[in-house]
């Protein structure tokens, strides 16, 4: 009996196992099946994803690349046109003016400056007195003004364009007085960035009382810097700088200072 219930045991046992084994056998093949057909799925829908990307990044890519060939092609118009401008003005050959562009271009790397803003400069003194000679000698000072104070091209010429008006015409003395202004900014208030925006306006009001050279960028440095710490801006500053000279330029004021014994614009 106990023969039979061993064999009972171990004939029931394989046979639930085998049986199980099947069922078991079945539903992994199904389970394999159906992750067959899953992974497949997820292949394709990959590989459409991946198609439209690639589709997508070269539609963006083309965009980037239109862009940047368009930008390109502006900015040499944009650089053709000056040049233009600049060989009328100058009256010079246009290959001359491009002589010009490759030294600018120099001086300008030399300070990591933008060098059609350095351009821009040099037109804005042609504009202003027509002295190309004059422009090309401060062709080193106009990127180095640039670069020190954040000023845009055109108003860095401006200011030298009002050196040149106070007969500050050396590349020596202007970067002389250039010095000057940023030194008297970093000791006091009024810095040589706001003289860079400011400057045509500041230096055609002094330059009306007759003063010249660098005594008298020396004297404007110096009256801003009392100004300007006693206002709230830059341009406050310069507003009642203008306002005081043109006071007392005013024949009343002169007069009456006279009386007092007074000479406002006595040299000594």
């Amino acid at each position: 009996m106990a023969q039979k219930l061993e064999t009972d045991i171990v004939i029931n046992l394989a046979g639930n196992l085998a049986a199980k084994a099947k069922r078991y056998g079945n539903s992994m093949s199904d389970f394999a099946r159906k992750n067959e057909k899953a992974m497949t799925l997820v292949r394709t829908t990959t590989a459409a994803a991946g198609r439209g990307i690639d589709r997508l990044g070269n539609r963006y890519v083309g965009l980037a690349a239109a862009a940047t060939t368009g930008f390109a092609l502006n900015k040499f118009r944009n650089l053709d046109r000056q040049l233009s401008r600049l060989a009328i003005s100058a009256d010079i050959t246009r290959e001359k003016a491009k002589g010009i562009w490759d030294d600018i271009q120099k001086s300008s790397s030399e300070f990591r400056v933008d060098p059609q803003e350095s351009l821009a400069a040099v037109q804005e003194i042609m504009a202003k007195i027509g002295d190309l000679d004059y422009a090309l000698k401060n062709k080193r000072n106009i990127p180095l003004v640039i670069q020190a104070t954040g000023a845009n091209g055109e108003a860095v010429g401006g200011v030298l364009t009002e050196f040149k008006k106070l007969n500050i015409d050396s590349q020596e003395q202007a970067m002389k007085a250039i010095d000057t202004l940023n030194v008297q900014g970093k000791s006091g208030a009024f810095p040589l960035a706001g003289m860079a925006q400011f400057g045509p306006e500041i230096f055609a009001a002094y330059a009306a009382t007759g003063r010249q050279g660098f005594d008298a960028v020396r004297e404007i440095g110096a009256s801003l810097q009392v100004i300007r710490d006693g206002v709230g801006s830059d341009a406050e500053a310069v507003t009642s700088y203008t306002s005081f000279l043109n006071d007392i330029r005013r024949p009343q004021t002169v007069n009456t200072l006279k009386n007092v014994g007074i000479n406002v614009f006595d040299p000594e």
